[in-house]
């Protein structure tokens, strides 16, 4: 039987965490990213249901701000317990809300939601009169806020709110 000297194995034994540390580092890594790859699916076929109310003759939204899971459906719901027409258009691009909303005063023909704008506009429902509701689907984009408007003229000023994908 051969004794090996306490210092000489002291010495070995750095050497061999060195060795094998990155090693152990990488090993580690791969198993963080496949845990994570696992837990942070996007939403599978989830449908969320989205109400927006307006009452009396106020310029503005109940809620005026909502939120659902990015990548999901999203059916969104007018409801107008109004006494005078809106309409809900959500637009991806904060800089072009303000052109949408001017543009809007020409686009008769088309119930104030202009022409033009598409890449801009993510969604919009068509005019909605008293008593009346109106529902519009779309997959709802990637993580951040969106601002939603009514286009009809002189509504896009006050009556405005966020829609936020989570």
């Amino acid at each position: 039987m051969t004794m090996i000297p306490a210092t000489s194995h002291d010495k070995q034994r750095p050497r061999l965490t060195r060795r094998y540390a990155g090693r152990l580092r990488s090993v580690s890594l791969l198993l963080l990213v496949a845990i994570a790859s696992c837990t942070a699916r996007e939403p599978e076929n989830t449908v969320t249901v989205l109400e927006l109310r307006t009452t009396g003759s106020r310029t503005a939204f109940m809620p005026d701000s909502i939120s659902a899971p990015a990548g999901s459906t999203v059916i969104l719901r007018l409801i107008n317990d109004g006494e005078i027409p809106h309409n809900v258009v959500v637009v991806l691009d904060k800089e072009a809300v303000q052109p949408i909303v001017l543009a809007a005063y020409k686009a008769i023909k088309t119930e104030y939601v202009p022409e033009g704008f598409e890449e801009q506009i993510l969604a919009a429902t068509p005019l909605v009169y008293s008593g009346q509701t109106a529902e519009i689907s779309f997959v709802m984009p990637e993580p951040g806020a969106y601002t939603f408007v009514c286009v009809f003229p002189t509504h896009g000023k006050t009556m405005r709110g966020t829609l936020v994908s989570l």
